[in-house]
């Protein structure tokens, strides 16, 4: 049965490195989004994105369109002088050509 719930929740990661921004609490943060799929991205920041809490993600589509994703902080963790940080999508909040 575990394996194949594990199977359910994989999904293709697409390879990445495109800048982006993180908004929180009306701060904005610079980060390099590596990978992302059609559930979350996998981020590196200069600081640690706090736990349990809804960001805002906003980077460019390869059409060049803008696309401001509400997320879910899941996993931030420190890599060298950098934090890796898992983001689970919640939904688009706005898109802009």
């Amino acid at each position: 049965m575990y394996q194949y719930m594990s199977y359910i929740r994989h999904f293709e990661r697409e390879e990445t490195q495109e800048p982006c921004a993180i908004i929180i609490e009306n701060k904005r943060i610079s980060a390099l989004m590596q990978n992302f799929s059609r559930m979350g991205a996998k981020l590196l920041t200069a600081e640690r994105l706090p736990l349990r809490q809804y960001v805002v993600l906003i980077y460019r589509t390869e059409r060049n369109e803008l696309v401001r994703m509400l997320a879910y902080v899941v996993h931030s963790s420190s890599r060298g002088n950098y934090f890796v940080s898992g983001l689970h999508f919640i939904g688009i909040e706005g898109r802009q050509q």
